[in-house]
């Protein structure tokens, strides 16, 4: 009978134990291996979340918002300026009477390696990482937090503006100063009611607050300055003190309004595409140009006896422009916003008005579109028109080889489309 050998009831070799030894250290060393860069990778991921918390205690956290009004603004927003470090996020830096910390808690100063961060007062936290620098840009530059500006207009209760009374209000602006107290800033009017306060105001909701001093009546706002923003508003007293200013000689009234949003002077190719933020306006080159005037103080059925736009020139101009005028057949303007042919798309006025062969234009001049009182009329004698409705004009170029630029709101406010309007 032949003998055969059953390794089962031997156990295994020295030769087998060592490649068991072998092969398990092998799997040890790939583990570990691929443990660490999950280690690393863990610690670079808390380590930018904790950072992100440290941007939000400096600038706010954006999704605090109550009735569509963003509420966190963090410590800029209630001191005016930036840390000078991240000790100040959790203890007052010097007294400071405006400082509502801790805006976050002790301990948020090193990373998940145990190293400091590094932050100098200014819009950029760093990590050493593990040898390769983290980065957290909290703003792009200091001026974006710190330095915006708040325009606006001040209307009475019927809607009009000071005009030569505008030396008859003040109006003031709110606002931390930077080191722990808070400060204001005030200016008289234009005529027109417009105000700006420019590249001076910190993140944060500010208080507005304009005064009649002939009359002793106050309003007031408060708004909401959000990074690197131009932020507008509007303030109205109750009582109707500027409508004899606007009565002219013959006994028209007189109401002048301005554009009063970055998309209330807006431009559309000749493809359909809109643009609703520009620095100028391209009359002539495009192929509309929408012009949106809010609040508009016309009486129902109001007889209009004088209507134009003025333009400040953004530039010097000699082109051959021609240009059709008309207004949109509505009895309350919607928006004008992003969608394709949202200007052209819109319900013409029957009645138009041609601008052929527009004058040469000088930079910062002020040029009138020829009289437009019959398109107003259209719109202000509809059934449906009420006294303080919106209304938009339309400005469509005949071939787009003409040239006219104006300033928009985007860029100055006070210098954008005006609508002028005379009637009894």
């Amino acid at each position: 009978m032949t003998a055969y050998y059953d390794k089962s009831q031997y156990g295994f070799t020295l030769i087998e134990i060592v490649l068991i030894i072998l092969i398990i250290g092998i799997i040890g060393t790939i583990a570990i291996r691929s443990f660490k860069p999950s280690l690393e990778q863990a610690k670079e991921s808390a380590t930018l979340e904790e950072m992100d918390i440290l941007a939000m205690a400096i600038a706010g956290d954006t999704r605090f918002v109550k009735d569509g009004i963003r509420t966190d603004f963090g410590y800029v927003g209630d001191v005016g300026s930036l840390p000078p470090n991240l000790d100040a996020l959790y203890q007052n830096p010097g007294g400071y009477s405006t400082w509502d910390g801790p805006y976050i808690e002790d301990g948020y100063d090193t990373d998940s390696w145990g190293d400091s961060y590094s932050y100098a007062g200014d819009v950029t936290i760093t990590s050493p990482g593990n040898g390769v620098t983290i980065t957290k840009k909290i703003a792009d530059a200091t001026s974006d937090l710190t330095s915006n500006t708040i325009f606006g207009t001040i209307h009475d209760g019927l809607g009009y503006v000071p005009g030569d009374d505008s030396a008859d209000v003040a109006v003031t602006v709110f606002y931390p100063n930077g080191t722990g107290s808070m400060t204001s800033a005030t200016q008289i009017p234009d005529r027109s009611g417009g105000f700006s306060f420019t590249n001076t105001i910190p993140i944060g909701n500010h208080l507005v607050k304009a005064i009649n001093t002939v009359a002793s009546e106050t309003t007031e706002t408060y708004i909401s300055v959000i990074p690197a923003s131009k932020s507008y508003c509007e303030l109205r007293f109750d009582g109707g003190y500027w409508y004899s200013e606007y009565a002219g000689g013959s006994g028209d009234i007189i109401i002048e309004i301005l554009c009063s949003n970055d998309s209330d002077d807006a431009e559309e190719d000749d493809g359909g595409g809109i643009s609703l933020n520009n620095d100028k306006i391209e009359l002539g080159q495009m192929k509309y140009v929408g012009l949106r005037f809010q609040n508009v103080g016309l009486p129902q059925g109001a007889t209009i006896t004088e209507a134009h736009i003025d333009f400040v020139a953004a530039d010097n101009n000699s082109e051959n422009t021609d240009i059709t005028i008309w207004g949109e057949d509505t009895d309350d303007a919607a928006q004008i916003n992003g969608s394709d042919d949202n200007i052209s798309d819109r319900t013409q006025t029957s009645g138009s008005v041609a601008w052929n062969n527009i004058e040469n234009w000088s930079m910062n001049q002020t040029y009138p579109t020829p009289y437009i009182a019959a398109i107003i009329q259209e719109i202000v004698g509809r059934a449906g028109w009420s006294s303080g409705n919106d209304l938009i004009i339309m400005l469509e170029s005949t071939d787009l080889n003409g040239k006219r630029l104006f300033v928009a709101h985007d860029d100055d406010f006070s210098k954008s489309g005006l609508l002028h309007v005379e009637y009894n």
